[in-house]
């Protein structure tokens, strides 16, 4: 066969270009919704004290606000969040594609994969981030011994991502002192500074994250309390991790179809190969595998994590700790890994279907509506004037970085002030079960306080007790009711004056 004569490195170079415009292409046509903005907006308008003290409320260390702040402070569009998005995680393939030890066509797997080929590529979030760190440790993982500053910087970094990577961190140093050690104690005695830095940045990071009292009580607190009902959130993790196919009655994204046995027995059935993989490859590393995946699946379960983009980090601690168990075979023998690369790979085939689904459905549909929003509000005459107001804010923080410099901020009925980000505080969550009653004279009184010449009001499309009755006064300005996302359908409300 033709592909048998081309050589492994060719194939390579293909497989990473066929990846690298599939992710253009998609980053291209995806439409920045709410949570990728408010990271741009962070860093455009909070100082750098206020960066350390949002983190607590945003449930994510600082590092990828900060490499987002040059680019937000000198004005230039959030377009080059994307551009940044794409550098990062075609770096995190490369890693892949040249130090990982597996073969080409595993590799085309794992970058086919949803977590790779759409949730942490497409998305414009920190966990790409992460993926980067995570695949330069496990890069720099073989010169551990002779480059400790090396791994120690790479650990560093990847507790100040999110809180995946704090765990994630810990797990990598307390795994590199075992390791080390065992094979040569001398290497911790002569770089007690070096190994001291993660734990820093592993302290730093708990210190940040820790919950501020006044945080959003929509914000779900760690609940340590176990009822028999939590089993059924770990089915729902199970199948949002390993096989994480949507429920077809609803949203594309974020929706997992975990009531369904047959779907539910095949991510089951995944979990499970992931393991034995593990087993059947005689790899210590299943150790590593169980408390990394395990502290997960904790975390997910007292915090009530339920969504796919989360859920999947544990198909890349799977490829993480797979990647240390064929390095340690290497060294130690050459054993055949057939079934066990056979087993991680039907893993990962099972994780394809949803990367199609999700990357077809963003490229054809609209996945957020800020920008379109935005648009139309760039196009009124009377544009300059316009008071954008929002309930809950976020609709109209989501538009911000898609209008000019003169709007930097939106008045945010729940705040009763303008806000250019949203910090998930008690007043936020107390503000956004306001009564319609008392939402409606708030944005009465604040157009009659300013008189502007335009004022919009964009609102939350399921917070129908609040714009039916505001349509019985006011005009539609705009609908945008057809996002794919339910949480971003919004409208526009010209709420100048009465009809």
């Amino acid at each position: 066969m033709f592909i048998s004569r081309v050589s492994e490195k060719h194939k390579l170079v293909v497989i990473f270009l066929i990846y690298a415009v599939v992710i253009a292409v998609g980053l291209f046509f995806h439409e920045i919704w709410l949570d990728e903005s408010q990271a741009w907006l962070i860093a455009r308008d909070a100082s750098l004290l206020d960066l350390f003290k949002l983190a607590g409320y945003e449930g994510s260390p600082v590092l990828w606000h900060l490499l987002l702040m040059p680019f937000a402070k000198l004005g230039l569009p959030i377009a080059s969040m994307q551009v940044l998005q794409f550098i990062i995680i075609l770096t995190a393939a490369g890693l892949l594609l040249k130090y990982a030890p597996f073969p080409w066509w595993m590799k085309a797997l794992i970058l086919a994969s949803y977590p790779m080929f759409y949730e942490y590529a497409i998305i414009s979030r920190s966990y790409g981030l992460g993926v980067l760190l995570i695949f330069a440790v496990l890069s720099a993982w073989p010169n551990r011994q002779s480059k400790v500053w090396q791994l120690a910087l790479l650990i560093t970094l990847l507790a100040q991502v999110h809180i995946f990577g704090l765990w994630l961190a810990i797990c990598f140093v307390v795994y590199w002192l075992v390791d080390a050690r065992k094979m040569n104690g001398r290497v911790l005695a002569g770089n007690l500074f070096l190994i001291a830095l993660p734990i820093l940045s592993i302290g730093l990071a708990v210190a940040m994250l820790w919950p501020p009292t006044d945080l959003s009580h929509s914000i779900a607190p760690f609940d340590f309390i176990f009822e028999w009902g939590d089993l059924e959130q770990l089915k729902f993790v199970i199948t949002g991790a390993f096989f994480p196919i949507p429920d077809p009655g609803g949203r594309f994204w974020n929706n997992v179809w975990w009531s369904n046995q047959a779907v539910f027995s095949i991510g089951l059935f995944s979990f499970v190969v992931s393991y034995l993989s593990f087993y059947v490859g005689r790899s210590k590393l299943i150790t590593l595998y169980s408390v990394m995946s395990s502290g997960m699946i904790i975390l997910f379960l007292t915090k009530h994590l339920q969504a796919s983009r989360y859920l999947v980090i544990l198909v890349i601690i799977l490829i993480a700790c797979y990647w240390l168990a064929e390095l340690e075979k290497s060294k130690s023998s050459k054993s055949d890994l057939g079934l066990s690369r056979a087993m991680v790979s039907v893993v990962l085939i099972l994780q394809i279907p949803m990367a199609g689904i999700a990357l077809t459905t963003d490229l054809f549909g609209m996945f957020s509506p800020s920008q379109q929003a935005a648009k139309v509000l760039r196009s009124d005459p009377d544009y300059v004037e316009v008071l954008l107001m929002s309930f809950p804010s976020q609709y109209g923080v989501s538009l911000l970085p898609f209008i000019d410099d003169a709007h930097k901020t939106v008045y945010g009925v729940e705040y009763e002030r303008d806000v250019s980000y949203m910090v998930w505080n008690t007043e936020q969550s107390y503000g956004y079960d306001l009564g319609a009653d008392v939402a409606i004279q708030r944005i009465e009184d604040v157009v009659a306080e300013r008189k502007p010449k335009l004022a919009i009001l964009a609102v939350a499309y399921d917070k129908d007790e609040l714009w039916r009755p505001l349509l019985k006064k006011y005009a539609i300005y705009g609908d945008f009711s057809d996002a794919l996302l339910n949480h971003e359908q919004l409208l526009l409300i010209d709420v100048t004056a009465p009809k």
